[in-house]
């Protein structure tokens, strides 16, 4: 899997994100809002791949993005975090317990 560049947008606007997979910042069932801007996209997506969201744009799109491996969430979406403050809670409690398990 990689990144390849576009010539164009490859995704613009506001979205809903749901939450599949618990991850350093949300746990499954959680929703957000999230604002999307990119001009690349993954290639070569792998069965290997461990996404932690639905990103959903219209009712009938739905868009998997934040990649999961260990403690690590990377997603193409820029998550609003007041529109879940679970969000930011679950960050600071993932940052303490890794603090604790890697003194």
């Amino acid at each position: 899997m990689f990144g390849s560049m576009g010539n164009k947008l490859h995704r613009l606007g506001y979205v809903n994100i749901r939450v599949i997979k618990d991850n350093i910042l949300s746990r499954r069932g959680d929703r957000n809002k999230a604002h999307v801007f990119h001009w690349s996209r993954l290639v070569g997506r792998t069965k290997h791949l461990s996404f932690a969201y639905e990103v959903i744009k219209d009712k009938d799109k739905i868009i998997y993005d934040g990649l999961v491996k260990k403690n690590v969430l990377a997603g193409y979406a820029h998550l609003h975090f007041a529109s879940n403050l679970k969000f930011a809670k679950n960050f600071i409690k993932s940052c303490r317990q890794f603090k604790i398990n890697h003194a």
